[in-house]
C-alpha cells in the first residue's frame, strides 16, 4: 500500500479462481450463475477487503487477517449471528431492487404514448400500433414477398392500411403518397383480400417542436392528394389524449367514435372527439379533495 497524505492507494493481486469450480451454465435461462464455493469466497474476499479498510482507517498497525484466519471454525457466536443479520437484509435488498426494476419497466411502458408527440420510424411506428390497439382495432406491420407496410389495423367498422412519417421541422408532403398509393394496391393483390383497404397516413411534422407551437400538419399538396385517394389524414399528437384517457378508462362508445373518426375521414384530417375527461383533470380533481380519484391510473 502507498500512503499518501490524503489517502491510501493499495495494490491488489488480481483473482484468479477456478471457473469449473466457481461457474455453472443454466442451459434452460441460458445464464451463467455463480456456484455456493463462489459466493462463500467472494464473502471472504469482501471481508478481508473490508479489514484492510478498516485498517487504513484506524491509521493502526494492524495486520490483516489471512484468509485461513477467516474460515468458520474460528468464527466468534456473535459474527455468526451478525452474518445471519446481513445475509437477511442483502436478501431484502435484492428483493426491493427486483421490485424496483420491475417498477420501472411498468413506468417506462405506461409512458410509452408520449412518442406519438415526438417520435419518428420505427419507434413511432410502434407507438402508432400500440395506440391503435388501444383504441380496439387490431394493428400490425406487414411484410411478405416485396411488400412491406408499416401498420394494417382493422375492427368491426373496417380495415386500414397505414403509411407513417415524422420530420424534425417541416410538415409532412405528398412523397409519402406514392408509396401510400402502391402498398394500397400491393394489399388488394394479395391472396384472400376482397376489398381495398382504407388508407390512412400518420404524421408527426415539427416533431421537437411543442405541439401546441407547431403550424399545419401536412402541406397544401398533401392535402389534394388526400382527397383525390380518400385517405385519412391523422396527427400523431392528436391520439395521444384520447389514448391516454381510454388507457385509464373503460370507454366502450368512445373508443368506437375514435374508430369512426378515422374510417369516415375522406381526404382531410382526423378530427378525434373530445374525451369525456382527461387523465390531467382527474388528477387535479383528486388533489383539490386531498386525495387521487380512484379510476386514474398514474402516468
Amino acid at each position: 500500500a502507498a500512503v499518501h497524505a490524503k489517502g491510501v492507494l493499495l495494490f491488489l493481486p488480481p483473482v484468479r479462481y477456478d471457473e469449473e469450480k466457481f461457474t455453472k451454465y443454466d442451459s434452460k435461462t441460458k445464464e451463467t450463475h455463480w456456484t455456493p464455493e463462489a459466493l462463500k469466497f467472494g464473502e471472504r474476499l469482501a471481508m478481508a477487503l473490508a479489514a484492510l479498510a478498516g485498517i487504513i482507517l484506524r491509521g493502526r498497525s494492524v495486520t490483516p487477517p489471512p484468509t485461513w484466519a477467516l474460515e468458520s471454525s474460528f468464527s466468534t457466536t456473535e459474527e455468526e449471528v451478525l452474518h445471519s443479520e446481513a445475509s437477511k437484509l442483502t436478501k431484502e435488498i435484492t428483493s426491493l431492487q427486483l421490485q424496483r426494476t420491475t417498477l420501472e419497466q411498468r413506468l417506462e411502458k405506461a409512458g410509452s404514448i408520449r412518442a406519438l408527440l415526438y417520435e419518428q420510424g420505427k419507434p413511432l411506428e410502434r407507438a402508432i400500433r400500440e395506440a391503435l390497439g388501444v383504441l380496439g382495432f387490431s394493428a400490425v406491420p406487414f411484410a411478405g414477398g416485396d411488400s412491406e407496410f408499416d401498420v394494417i389495423f382493422e375492427a368491426p367498422e373496417g380495415r386500414c392500411l397505414g403509411e407513417v412519417e415524422g420530420k424534425d421541422n417541416k410538415a409532412i408532403n405528398i412523397d409519402k403518397f406514392s408509396q401510400l398509393e402502391r402498398n394500397l394496391q400491393e394489399d388488394f393483390a394479395r391472396e384472400g383480400v376482397t376489398a381495398f383497404a382504407k388508407g390512412v397516413l400518420f404524421g408527426n411534422a415539427e416533431r421537437l417542436t411543442p405541439p401546441s407551437k407547431r403550424s399545419e400538419a401536412f402541406t397544401a399538396k398533401c392535402i389534394t392528394a388526400a382527397k383525390r385517394v380518400h385517405v385519412a389524414l391523422v396527427r400523431t399528437p392528436d391520439l395521444f389524449d384520447p389514448v391516454r384517457y381510454l388507457r385509464s378508462h373503460t370507454d366502450v362508445a368512445y373508443a368506437k367514435a375514435c374508430r369512426e373518426a378515422i374510417l369516415l375521414a375522406d381526404g382531410e384530417i382526423v378530427v378525434f372527439p373530445q374525451a369525456p375527461v382527461s387523465s390531467a383533470s382527474d388528477v387535479r380533481e383528486g388533489e383539490a379533495d386531498g386525495a387521487p380519484t380512484g379510476d386514474v391510473t398514474p402516468k
